[in-house]
């Protein structure tokens, strides 16, 4: 199975009771609330220097939030970002560290799905936000759930695919 290959043996019982207070809120919330507030400053920063200082900025943020539960055990030199089209439209692509719970991200696909021709309301240009998460199959072995974040709405959309950016960037374009 090709999670095993992955992670080298890691099963279920080895996993965190619950997710990572960092890194949950690194890739579910911080990530995506900076880009409903600013996304075409979040893809004018992500491929150049300074998004050094966007992520620093948002992790002191997330270290606010967080650091009363912990300390956390990876820091945003750990956090990987390319950029890249999918269908076309602009794409940020977030490789996190490790998940070692269910329900720590994978994978991060942030797709900017305004057209040219697309009048703005308000400016702010829409996109999409779906994560790849670790999770656990009804018969206890390890899976990968394939989700995406609408407003504060996560939508649960069943098996993903294999821990990987090619699968995942393809379960992407599928689904817009």
């Amino acid at each position: 199975m090709f999670w095993k290959k992955q992670n080298k043996g890691q099963n279920e019982a080895e996993l965190l009771s619950e997710p990572r207070p960092h890194h949950y809120t690194f890739a579910h919330i911080a990530m995506r609330k900076f880009c409903e507030s600013d996304p075409l400053q979040l893809f004018a920063l992500i491929p150049t220097e300074e998004r050094t200082h966007l992520i620093d900025f948002l992790w002191s943020k997330v270290c606010e939030n967080c650091d009363a539960e912990g300390k956390a055990d990876f820091d945003p030199g750990d956090i990987e970002f390319a950029t890249l089209r999918v269908k076309d439209y602009p794409t940020i692509l977030m490789k996190m560290p490790e998940a070692k719970a269910v329900a720590e991200a994978m994978l991060v696909a942030i797709v900017l799905t305004a057209g040219p021709e697309m009048k703005l309301e308000n400016g702010t240009p829409p996109f999409r936000y779906f994560t790849l998460e670790l999770g656990v199959s009804t018969e206890g072995g390890l899976r990968t759930v394939m989700c995406e974040w609408r407003g504060d709405s996560h939508a649960n959309m069943g098996d993903g695919p294999e821990p990987e950016a090619r699968a995942f960037l393809q379960r992407v374009e599928s689904l817009l």
